[in-house]
């Protein structure tokens, strides 16, 4: 069973949400970016960050909010997005071959 069904299966109640968090947390995830920060989106008083397990599924995203062309995104391990979950900004160190170095503030 991949994430996508695993996180379906948990929202019916047919998996332990604590090993679906340790699958994202070891999962490379292709994460947007804009303006040198992580795309990210609030809703209900909580910041979203969007990440994506692959290059279709962030293309889906980009077709749907009408970003034209190629999406610089960053590949990450889960672990470091969850360790970014604190509400602050995120400011770039560097950027190489793809994978982003930052401070969580």
């Amino acid at each position: 069973m991949g994430s996508t069904e695993r996180l379906a299966a948990l929202h019916v109640g047919q998996v332990d949400g604590p090993s679906l968090v340790a699958e994202l947390r070891e999962a490379l995830l292709l994460a947007p970016t804009g303006s040198g920060e992580l795309l990210a989106a609030d809703a209900a008083g909580v910041r979203w960050l969007y990440a994506f397990t692959d290059e279709p599924a962030l293309a889906r995203f980009a077709s749907a909010r009408g970003l034209d062309g190629e999406v610089d995104y960053l590949t990450v391990y889960g672990s470091r997005l969850l360790g970014c979950g604190g509400g602050g900004p995120v400011t770039w160190v560097s950027m190489r071959g793809g994978f982003g170095s930052w401070i969580c503030a």
